[in-house]
């Protein structure tokens, strides 16, 4: 913390740049006692039956929290306004709060683990393991129930049209979508994740990963994040060899 406020008084040249790996998802790189680096990435996100169940329970929070102002405002005489003010604010205070809650509690996570050969993808099920020497790259798939949900709102929202009252139905389906690792042409979903900005965000994570990884490897793309590790032996060059006592 000290040396981050003393950067602050340093000129622009001399400021430490902005790590590749700040910010979400959650990313490590460490270096294995072979000398092996390696690239961790945990990302963490909501699927939709998840978004879509703690929506519910939102709601149930809502009307839970309705129930006790009217119980509150019947039995008890309120003393000020800014009383009255809490009482009829608690129940979008519930709703708004168990929502942020739930949204973060009932994220499933994966963990996809680079080394310059190998990546690996972690879940609960069992791991899968690819070669990175083969061709390989991350796509997006919409929710295979996209436009079977579409069909079934689309026919309540014409149902409704003639109500005094009507609200647009939540899209959940619509709003997903499943990360791919594309390997020798196969599809292999990483995750679901509902949120097309949560997905874009992951996404590009794992791409650049990848790139700084390719970096490592010397294959003659990807990007590195020091100059030195541009550098890979080739046939026929020295290797630097420390000194000892020999007879």
């Amino acid at each position: 913390m000290i040396e981050f406020l003393q950067s602050l008084n340093l000129p622009d040249h001399k400021k430490p740049y902005r790590s590749p790996f700040a910010g979400g998802p959650d990313t490590h790189e460490t270096t294995l006692e072979d000398g092996t680096q390696q690239i961790t990435v945990v990302p963490s996100a909501i699927t939709p039956l998840r978004a879509k169940f703690a929506d519910w329970l939102s709601w149930m929070a809502t009307l839970t929290a309705i129930s006790f102002c009217i119980y509150f405002l019947r039995e008890v005489t309120i003393g000020s306004s800014e009383e009255a003010l809490a009482i009829y604010l608690s129940p979008f205070a519930a709703y708004f709060l168990t929502k942020f809650v739930l949204y973060r509690a009932l994220k499933k996570s994966v963990r996809v683990v680079y080394t310059p050969d190998r990546l690996s993808i972690h879940k609960v099920l069992g791991v899968k393991r690819f070669d990175r020497a083969m061709p390989h790259s991350f796509a997006l798939y919409h929710h295979e129930k996209k436009d079977r949900e579409e069909e079934l709102l689309s026919y309540r929202e014409k149902k409704r049209a003639g109500w005094w009252f009507s609200r647009s139905p939540k899209r959940y389906c619509g709003k997903s979508f499943y990360i791919s690792f594309e390997y020798m042409g196969q599809r292999n979903d990483v995750m679901l994740v509902y949120k097309r900005k949560t997905a874009q965000q992951i996404i590009a994570r794992l791409k650049a990963c990848d790139e700084v990884m390719d970096g490592y490897r010397g294959n003659g793309r990807g990007h590195t994040l020091s100059p030195e590790d541009e550098w890979t032996d080739q046939a026929g060059s020295f290797e630097t060899v420390g000194s000892g006592g020999g007879a």
